[in-house]
């Protein structure tokens, strides 16, 4: 342990510049009669620390995954839908027509579909994809059909 310093009145007390000084700096405490003690930080805590331990963990939360498969949040994930019609173009416009003709998707293997025609000045001058169902395939086509017209073409477009 350091001896203890008596201060001199007429100077300041000593400034640490540095903090790793041998033998540790000193520091005059105020109102402990000019005691002063070594100033060392303490060592820095090491591991392995024990696991929190939890003092309430309340009561109403959810307990946690399920353990067994296809039970809990749904059951097992499901994979994304395939063969959706993204967009529908007008390969002609046809002729004729009164009102907006039935647009009817020619598929084996997809369903719910819904795509509406768009009709201006006797033409189809379009094809809304109002849902673009699943499974569909890149071969599947349509038929435009009704409001009074003919001639009317179209193609869809299929997300792999």
């Amino acid at each position: 342990m350091a001896t203890p310093q008596t201060p001199n009145p007429n100077q300041p007390p000593p400034v640490v510049l540095a903090s790793n000084l041998n033998p540790p700096p000193v520091f005059p405490l105020p109102n402990a009669n000019w005691l002063s003690l070594p100033v060392v930080p303490p060592p820095f805590p090491q591991g392995p620390f024990p696991p929190p331990t939890i003092a309430n963990p309340g009561t109403g939360q959810w307990p946690g995954p399920s353990t067994s498969p296809g039970t809990g949040l749904g059951g097992p994930p499901t994979a994304p839908a395939h063969g959706i019609i993204t967009a529908a173009a007008v390969t002609a416009g046809g002729s004729g027509y009164t009102s907006a003709p039935t647009v009817t998707v020619n598929t084996t293997t997809g369903s719910g579909a819904n795509l509406v025609a768009v009709e201006s000045g006797g033409v189809v001058t379009g094809i809304q994809v109002l849902n673009g169902g699943v499974g569909y395939a890149a071969t599947d086509t349509i038929t435009i059909s009704g409001g009074g017209g003919t001639g009317a073409t179209g193609t869809i477009t299929v997300a792999p």
